[in-house]
């Protein structure tokens, strides 16, 4: 009777047993079929505890593990790493149907994505760094790198273009401030040169020689004075030209009434005139200089 009872007892004990794990593998399956791989990690735990060959799950639990820490590479930023995890684990699921492989292929995609945003928000920083320390040509060839990367989206395709019209538009207005300085260093050097003239009238011989220098000197300085409006005119805006046109208009009247009133002050003829000549090359040569101020 106590032979009969311990087997009956240790049959019972082995169906419950056996019945549970039955049970927990089941769940585990449906649950791992549906994409729900925390819940059937812990279904294919409670199996594994109660089977009598426990090692036999332990490829499965490993699996499912070994996706769980991708999944926290990718939620960490670390893609690289979870690119390599996911490749592997890509090599140990036999069944490409499986709701575990298409959630590797889908997390390698999310990883992969995230990698290349990643390089390209790298890239565009640095580009855009160079654009801030006017390394133009660096600005240049990586933008030109990203341009030509077929893998970009709309979105960062139209992030390039908007940094490539601001490296275009900051040549550009480099260009225009190297040319302007070219410009003003070239007004700068005829007026040395006139000023180097101008030294030579106080030396003249004779009255007559005075005057036809200084009248000789008044027209180079009005001669440069229309040349640095005419290039001034291609600088300034509208707005800033018809200001400026106007105040030469006021100038110039002012310019001829002084050399007047400079030529009433003596009776002699000559003198009249120099003392005219004088007077507007003195004023001419003051407003060059103001006009080249305005080319800083």
């Amino acid at each position: 009777v106590i032979i009969v009872a311990a087997l009956i007892g240790g049959g019972v004990w082995y169906f419950t047993n056996s019945h549970k794990t039955d049970e927990n593998l089941i769940m585990a399956e449906k649950y791992m079929d549906r994409g729900n791989f925390d819940k059937a990690l812990e279904y294919y735990q409670k199996a594994q505890a109660e089977a009598k060959d426990p090692a036999a799950l332990d490829a499965t639990i490993q699996l499912i593990k070994d996706y769980q820490s991708a999944e926290d590479y990718v939620g960490n930023g670390q893609y690289t790493e979870a690119i390599a995890a996911l490749k592997q684990l890509q090599n140990r699921v036999t069944d490409p149907d499986s709701a575990m492989y298409k959630a590797i292929e889908d997390l390698l995609d999310k990883a992969q994505s995230a990698q290349s945003d990643d390089q390209f928000n790298s890239d565009l920083d640095e580009a855009q760094s160079y654009l801030d320390d006017k390394k133009y040509d660096a600005a240049s060839g990586k933008l030109d790198s990203l341009a030509n990367d077929d893998s970009l989206t709309d979105d960062q395709k139209k992030q390039v273009k908007e940094l490539q019209k601001q490296l275009s538009d900051a040549q550009q207005q480099e260009e225009n401030s190297q040319k302007k300085a070219e410009q003003r260093d070239a007004f700068s050097k005829k007026m040395d040169e006139l000023e180097s003239d101008d030294l030579k009238i106080s030396s003249a011989e004779n009255q007559e020689d005075e005057l036809a220098m200084t009248a000789s000197s008044f027209e180079q300085w009005d001669n440069l004075l229309s040349e640095m409006y005419d290039y001034l005119a291609t600088v300034l805006n509208a707005d800033q030209y018809a200001s400026e046109e106007a105040s030469y208009k006021q100038w110039v009247q002012e310019r001829d009434s002084g050399a007047e009133n400079a030529a009433k002050e003596t009776e002699d003829d000559t003198a009249k005139q120099l003392a005219s000549y004088s007077f507007k090359q003195s004023y001419t040569k003051t407003h060059c200089y103001k006009l080249l101020d305005l080319m800083n």
